[in-house]
């Protein structure tokens, strides 16, 4: 059984470069940032209904697939939780079934917060504030949190001073190098 970490957090906070670290590391599985990677290939699913379905279901799949693979952990950018907070910003539907997924799947979170990751400076087609939008999924995803209980940890500072906490975490609680 394979040690699961979520990489979480509002957008334009770090995690997909912190994630491209892992990369290639024989004892760690990578799983990509689904809704980016859906979005890469059609940009217009954003607008369709059950796009977060759609997320979900890759999600679910993306991840039997690493736990297949038998490294000792898995590292995913982003997930189910991140599905949920974005839906109760938005004021979606949350289903029953996503709920269901967050408890016992993740060994450990590693969020990634806003309090020393400048406000993005590219320009959105969200027609909202990007800054209050921003800042309310970051409050979301950390009511989720302690909402479902989840064992976590904020990392701060630059890439590396990231990493190394991630990395020292993995050797304590995963046993890798």
């Amino acid at each position: 059984m394979s040690y699961k970490v979520l990489f979480s957090g509002t957008f334009e906070t770090g995690k997909t470069t912190l994630l491209e670290r892992f990369i290639g590391n024989k004892s760690i599985e990578t799983i990509s940032e689904v809704p980016r990677d859906l979005l890469l290939n059609n940009s217009k699913l954003k607008l369709q209904a059950n796009f977060q379905d759609m997320i979900f279901a890759e999600q679910v799949k993306r991840e039997s697939e690493a736990e297949k693979v038998g490294k000792p952990v898995i590292i995913c950018d982003r997930d189910i939780l991140d599905i949920i907070a974005y839906s109760e910003v938005l004021k979606h539907k949350v289903k029953q079934e996503w709920v269901d997924h967050i408890k016992d799947r993740y060994d450990f979170v590693v969020l990634f917060g806003t309090t020393d990751i400048p406000h993005p400076l590219r320009k959105y087609d969200l027609e909202i504030d990007v800054v209050e939008y921003r800042s309310n999924v970051d409050k979301k995803i950390r009511e989720l949190i302690t909402r479902y209980n989840l064992r976590f940890l904020e990392v701060r500072g630059s890439a590396d001073a990231r990493e190394k906490i991630i990395r020292n975490h993995l050797i304590r609680h995963a046993g890798i190098h």
